[in-house]
């Protein structure tokens, strides 16, 4: 699975306006209808099509592939003005949905990409174990309720966490992690794969070291609350899957100190879950952000925390297409040496190469 989006066009130009609108919302290719043949349909989860209908070859290219490997895909059609004859064609076509343009309303679009992609993520997941699936749903829920409470100046749904965290913890008491990562890559946000990535693995990192109940709770409530200050970044920086800027990357660094900020106005978690959500960005030596900590100023909730959240970074990178491998990204923290914690890195390799 992934969460790309297609957008097939044979006029750049006229597609940027809406273009432009769904890449700040979501993560999108934009490509020209010959481009159908080298992509593969395979990490694509919906196809968004401007084309001529009106031109035959357009119309021979996107029969050979919409009835080929993009077949199963969901595909919203663009179409120029009330055009009979258009619609017509891209009903022939496949399309499940057909907006005219111009848009007078691009919410309707973007509310409607975001079903499909939901209902994509949920369809992949009911064939997943029956724990597993209820911990993915109850976590996508949660972040819903997160940031909505977040927007809407309302309490975070305290309850609602302590109830994931325990279903999250019952998924691996049964379930591999290999199974939960490779489930969380069907979801189309990257903010709520991390936060289920992390939350995930901090379970399972929990359960191989013996922890209490109680403690694995903690550290899953920490895993899962660590970055609710994301609500507060543009997604204009968080949809990028290219390198941000400078004056971009001071604006993400602020992510951390928004969780602070979030997480002490609500009132209703301890210090040490608003610390992992401030400093889950330190290092050991000092070199982290965004308060430049050092050793033993932080403790080891944290350190683990730190150490979950380079491990997700690294597999499934924000800014980047270039996601490595989990050994790779092993490899890589081992040569964190002075950043991160050795022994809880050393300790954790079971569930990272597991």
């Amino acid at each position: 699975m992934s969460n790309r989006i297609l957008t097939v066009t044979d006029n750049v130009q006229q597609s940027l306006e809406h273009s432009k609108a769904i890449a700040e919302r979501f993560r999108s290719d934009l490509i020209d209808p010959s481009g159908l043949a080298k992509s593969d349909s395979g990490t694509v989860l919906l196809l968004i099509i401007h084309v001529d209908l009106g031109n035959k070859e357009n119309i021979e290219l996107l029969k050979e592939h919409l009835t080929g490997p993009y077949k199963s895909h969901p595909k919203i059609f663009l179409i120029e003005g009330n055009n009979r004859s258009q619609a017509v064609q891209a009903n022939s076509l496949g399309a499940c949905s057909i907006f005219e343009l111009p848009l007078d309303n691009t919410g309707k679009l973007l509310a409607l990409i975001e079903k499909y992609l939901n209902k994509a993520t949920e369809s992949f997941w009911d064939a997943r174990p029956k724990k597993e699936k209820a911990a993915l749903n109850g976590v996508t829920a949660l972040n819903d309720k997160i940031y909505d409470a977040i927007r809407l100046a309302q309490a975070l749904p305290k309850e609602q966490v302590h109830k994931c965290s325990d279903l999250i913890i019952e998924n691996f008491e049964e379930n591999s992690v290999s199974s939960w990562l490779d489930a969380v890559k069907a979801h189309h946000n990257q903010t709520y794969r991390h936060s289920m990535n992390v939350a995930g693995l901090a379970v399972a990192f929990g359960l191989h070291l013996g922890m209490r109940h109680s403690d694995v709770q903690r550290l899953a409530i920490s895993a899962l609350l660590h970055d609710v200050g994301m609500v507060r970044i543009p997604l204009s920086i968080l949809n990028k899957t290219e390198e941000i800027s400078l004056e971009e990357r001071k604006t993400y660094r602020q992510h951390p100190i928004y969780s602070g900020e979030i997480l002490t106005k609500d009132g209703q978690f301890d210090f040490e879950v608003i610390d992992v959500a401030i400093h889950h960005h330190e290092y050991l030596d000092g070199s982290g952000y965004p308060h430049g900590l050092l050793l033993n100023q932080i403790f080891d909730l944290l350190r683990v925390v730190t150490i979950l959240d380079t491990f997700c970074e690294l597999i499934d990178p924000r800014f980047s297409t270039s996601a490595v491998s989990k050994k790779e990204a092993f490899t890589i923290m081992e040569g964190m040496q002075g950043k991160l914690d050795m022994d809880f890195v050393k300790a954790f390799a079971p569930i990272a190469l597991g």
